[in-house]
């Protein structure tokens, strides 16, 4: 069964005072709440290649961190699975579950998973680093719009639309999960 425990759905575009009406394109990517059991990785290299530059969330099974991938010169979002659920077989095969099954996806609105991999005991994946907010936080107090709920709705509707196209069903779907973020 293809189901994506935390497949993150991002929402990217630009969007100014200059250009509200501007494109929005999806990226799958985490979302979380604070937590803080992983704090001793920030400075840390991991596999020896991914330098930990800062921690970005948490969520129910690992927090996530920016991070440098030295070989390629570029920077990555790694989700770190938390030791506990990483020595609990159900939860790690949940998590590799996971990063494949979003891996599957070939989407312009959906984050690309590039690697998922272990080191000394670390389980983790590592996936294209998307910057934003959250929509939640992009929400004002009356709600958007029209014109702008339809410019996020649609894009998101058509990555959620490709994800179960592939079987894969997002199971927690949420403006905390959506991220908006600037298009180049």
């Amino acid at each position: 069964e293809a189901v994506a425990h935390h497949a993150m759905i991002v929402l990217a575009g630009r969007v100014t005072a200059d250009a509200p009406e501007a494109a929005i394109a999806l990226r799958v990517a985490p979302v979380f709440s604070v937590t803080c059991w992983l704090v001793e990785l920030i400075d840390k290299t991991i596999d020896g290649r991914y330098r930990v530059l800062r921690r970005l969330g948490a969520g129910g099974m690992g927090e996530v961190y920016r991070a440098r991938d030295e070989k390629l010169g570029r920077q990555v979002a790694l989700k770190v699975l938390r030791p506990e659920d990483a020595r609990d077989a159900d939860r790690l095969r949940r998590f590799e579950r996971e990063a494949f099954s979003a891996s599957a996806l070939n989407h312009p609105n959906i984050v690309t998973i590039y690697s998922v991999e272990e080191d000394a005991g670390t389980h983790f994946l590592t996936m294209e680093l998307v910057e934003g907010k959250s929509l939640i936080k992009v929400i004002p107090r009356g709600g958007l719009p029209l014109s702008r709920f339809f410019q996020i709705a649609i894009p998101l509707t058509e990555a959620v639309s490709a994800a179960h196209e592939k079987g894969i069903t997002h199971r927690d779907l949420k403006p905390g999960n959506v991220m908006v973020t600037e298009e180049d």
